[in-house]
């Protein structure tokens, strides 16, 4: 049972009041917190009056709407005139209301105190605000503090001070330590919602470095110019910027958008050319966990287009999600809080890691990685992107990158003869696929190491992949094909490629046109096959030396190695 009650329609509400109940002394009242939001009938105030409410001798009512949007509010009236209970009616949106507090069983000027500590916010009013109403009405002697405005933008570290500025966080921190700053929604700062950030500071100190979290009302205030907006400017003095890599978990872009249009690199881009560090975005999703891991397509669309698709417009990386919202214990069922994700967190610390150790590395010693799409495995379509030549802006990007001191190497002609260099190397697409394009391999996975890294998946996901694509599709299996040129059907060919392959199967090989260039191999999984007996056609070249050998002898036989799924 509880002496004061907060009946509320914001859930943000009741996250402030649980933060404010960690402030409190150990022997101060009972307090409930009640989501207004989760009513629907006279019958549910009835028995919230009738049990959780039976002892509460002050209530206060924080109403977004009319009176009318409040079920059973003629009820809760009444029960406070009868039992001579403290009932505080005030607007949700910080306005006098005239009716509610007419509907109110206090004075004035205690409505006027207590719509002060909401308009101030944050759990350090509302924890004074839980003092003020103990010692005026249940004659405590905790004592209490006014209303006190709290910044737009400020520290939270939980080694340091409330209050602290930036020349706290600079003796705190390390020198020797490469540093993150975080940037976060003063709303989680006022609600006590940072067990997040809390969780990634954790992490990134346990990685060696110092962490610099700020917390903000916008990315965009402060903003003047090509002058830092308030938020950034923490993490730049006047000896330089204070930290290495910068992980952001506020949505949308911070630069202005042009819908129907081409978005120019706006002032966001040149703002944060200035810090010249690299700016992580990590993902506060606004869906439940067991959402996301039963959902196929992950993050929902409005998760994707706030902390995916807008942030990018202002250059950031795209990492994974840090938290979910998920239900609190303590106060009531429809407190919502932001829950990490452990092994996410993980993950964000060490690519923060990785990020600020590059910061120190010379460009040469650098190593770069660039990835074309190829989303239907076809060399035409390598670098796809409607309306855009990726080709000719990677050579862009390779040109600076180069000039900036990078080992590049010797470059190309041109995108075209860079796609060509690509597939030269290697391709999905076994229209085009040579084995003088498999020697040219930059990179080989074999059938041993990629089955390694398959047990190592969770089985609900190598599940998922065997039901895709059936267990013996799923494993790469390289099998010797013998070319022959005369004798090409050789029961020698068959025998010698079914000892090669797995013993569950029987694969025959017919090799077709057999002239002296490449062939058209046809393959028939035989035996309790994944294609069930349907021919599976391989093209396939050999180097202009071996098909040379072909015109030299009466008959010739070659042997590859061919990694192939069956």
């Amino acid at each position: 049972m509880s002496n004061i009650a907060l009946l509320t329609h914001a859930p943000n509400d009741l996250m402030v009041l649980q933060s404010a109940l960690a402030q409190t002394p150990e022997s101060f009242p009972e307090v409930t917190g009640i989501n207004l939001q989760a009513l629907e009938s006279d019958a549910q105030m009835a028995e919230l009056l009738e049990h959780q409410l039976a002892s509460a001798n002050i209530i206060v009512l924080r109403v977004l709407g009319r009176l009318g949007s409040v079920p059973g509010f003629a009820d809760l009236v009444r029960h406070a005139k009868n039992q001579g209970l403290h009932l505080i009616a005030i607007s949700g949106t910080g306005e006098p209301d005239p009716e509610l507090a007419a509907a109110s069983t206090v004075s004035s000027d205690v409505l006027h105190q207590v719509q002060a500590y909401f308009q101030a916010g944050g759990s350090i009013n509302m924890a004074q605000l839980l003092r003020y109403l103990s010692d005026h009405f249940l004659l405590t002697g905790f004592g209490f503090e006014p209303a006190v405005d709290l910044p737009e933008h400020g520290i939270y570290h939980p080694d340091l001070s409330q209050d602290s500025g930036i020349n706290d966080w600079l003796a705190l921190r390390t020198q020797d330590q490469a540093s993150v700053g975080i940037v976060f929604y003063r709303a989680h700062w006022m609600s006590g919602n940072t067990r997040f950030i809390d969780a990634l500071i954790e992490q990134l100190e346990k990685h060696g470095l110092n962490v610099l979290p700020v917390f903000t009302s916008s990315l965009r205030a402060g903003h003047n110019d090509n002058a830092l907006p308030t938020a950034l400017r923490y993490f730049s003095g006047e000896q330089g910027t204070h930290i290495d890599v910068l992980i952001n978990t506020t949505a949308f872009a911070m630069g202005e958008i042009t819908p129907g249009g081409a978005t120019p690199a706006g002032w966001s881009v040149s703002v944060l050319e200035q810090l010249n560090v690299p700016v992580l975005q990590a993902i506060t999703s606004g869906m439940m966990q067991h959402q996301w891991e039963q959902s196929a397509r992950g993050l929902n669309p409005l998760d994707a287009a706030m902390n995916v698709v807008l942030p990018e417009f202002d250059g950031r990386i795209i990492t994974v999600p840090l938290s979910f919202k998920a239900k609190t214990a303590g106060l009531s069922n429809e407190l919502i809080e932001y829950e990490p994700v452990q092994d996410r967190v993980v993950r964000i610390a060490q690519i923060a890691a990785r990020f600020a150790q590059l910061k120190h590395l010379n460009n040469a010693d650098k190593r770069i990685a660039f990835v074309f799409t190829n989303s239907n495995s076809k060399a035409s379509q390598i670098g796809n992107a409607v309306g855009l030549d990726a080709p000719a802006s990677l050579m862009r990007i390779l040109q600076a990158m180069q000039a900036a001191g990078y080992s590049i190497g010797d470059l190309p002609d041109s995108g075209t003869e860079l796609i060509h260099d690509l597939i030269d190397r290697c391709a999905y697409d076994n229209t085009y696929l040579t084995t003088e394009q498999l020697a040219n391999a930059v990179g080989r996975v074999s059938a041993a190491q990629y089955q390694v890294w398959f047990d190592d998946l969770p089985v609900e996901m190598q599940d998922k992949m065997t039901a895709q694509w059936e267990p013996r599709r799923a494993k790469l299996i390289s099998i010797m094909i013998i070319l022959c040129w005369q004798d090409w059907n050789s029961a020698t060919a068959l025998s010698h490629c079914s000892r090669r392959a797995a013993t569950a199967w029987t694969p025959t090989l017919f090799i077709t046109n057999p002239t002296c260039r490449p062939p058209t191999i046809t393959m028939h999984c035989i035996a309790g096959s994944a294609t069930n007996g349907r021919p599976m056609r391989l093209s396939m070249s050999a180097s202009t030396a071996l098909w040379n050998g072909c015109r030299a002898k009466a008959w010739a036989c070659r042997r590859i190695v061919f990694p192939m799924r069956c």
